[in-house]
Formats: C-alpha cells, structure tokens, sequence
C-alpha cells in the first residue's frame, strides 16, 4: 500500500479508525486481508482468538496489521446479544467461557448443545471489524441503520449480509471463505 503512517512504527487499530483516516476502500479492504490471513493461520494451528477488535490490532507505517496474540479464556455471557462480538448463534446464551483450543471450545460447545464451530467467532469479529473498517460505524450501527447499510458498497454489502446471515444469505464459516 503506499500510504503510510507519518511518523510513527505501529499504533493501535482502533486509534487511527477514531481519527477517520482517508484510506482509500483498497487500502482498507488490503488491511483487513492481512488480518484474515493472520486468523487462517491461527486456525489452521488448532487455535481461536475470540476478542478480535480495533484494540487487538497494531498496525504499522506501511498499513500492515498485526493481530495480537489470543489471551486466555475468553467468556461470552449475557441475556443480551453483544452484536460487536457474539455471532447471532451465540443470542441469548448463559455464561459461557471458551478456551483457544478449537477442539476443546468445540466439546464445550457440544455439551451446551450448540451446533457451532468455534471458528465461527473469529469470523463473526472479523465481519465486525470489517465493519468498522468501511463504514466507521460498529456492527450494531451497521445491523439497525438503514442508512448505513445502504452506503456500503455492494460488495462489501454482500460480506457484511454473509458474516451476520442477513436476507437468506449463508453464513460465513472460515477464512478462505472471507477471502474470496
């Protein structure tokens, strides 16, 4: 990309995002397949991340993210659906506190009875922070506001519409799958 950060080696995601920056959409779009290529890789080593968010991401100079590292047991909880962070398959849970492996997340899920891969949470917060990354609203913006939805190009539309499962539309399930 040939932007780059004036002055700095790496800042948070989430600190440049608040300052609008005027990337263009292939800068945004370049940005965020570093961070998919990142979570494959995470994947394909048996791991999740599960707090995929602006703040877990540093990017440096030339744009380039860097995911950091997932942080122990994660929880998701609540009689309220977290649209930022929760895919909608997660609506309504009890506590529930999910380890990095994605065997053993996997058998909690079985155990609760939830027919979900484990993966499916970082591809959900991936969606939520592409989200972000196009429109500089949050998911929860994007999933009530008409106006926003219909400002999104239609492309990034379509990947925001499969993340969540909008209009019929199968749901994402891995990162070759965001790639794409």
């Amino acid at each position: 990309m040939a932007r780059t950060l004036p002055n700095r080696d790496a800042c948070r995601l989430s600190e440049l995002l608040s300052q609008q920056p005027d990337w263009s959409i292939s800068q945004r779009l370049e940005l965020f397949r570093g961070l998919v290529l990142q979570v494959r890789e995470l994947h394909a080593e048996g791991r999740t991340h599960r707090a995929i968010t602006p703040q877990a991401v540093s990017v440096d100079g030339q744009l380039r993210p860097r995911l950091d590292c997932p942080a122990g047991r994660r929880r998701f909880e609540g009689p309220h659906w977290d649209a930022q962070q929760m895919p909608p398959e997660l609506a309504g849970i009890d506590r529930l506190e999910l380890p990095e492996r994605i065997e053993a997340s996997a058998a909690l899920f079985t155990e609760r009875g939830l027919a979900l891969d484990p993966r499916r949470i970082d591809i959900y917060q991936l969606g939520a922070l592409f989200c972000h990354l196009v429109t500089g609203q949050t998911m929860a913006a994007y999933l009530y506001d008409p106006k926003i939805k219909s400002g999104i190009p239609r492309s990034a539309r379509r990947i925001l519409q499969r993340v969540v499962g909008e209009a019929d539309e199968e749901r994402l399930q891995n990162c070759d799958e965001l790639l794409v």
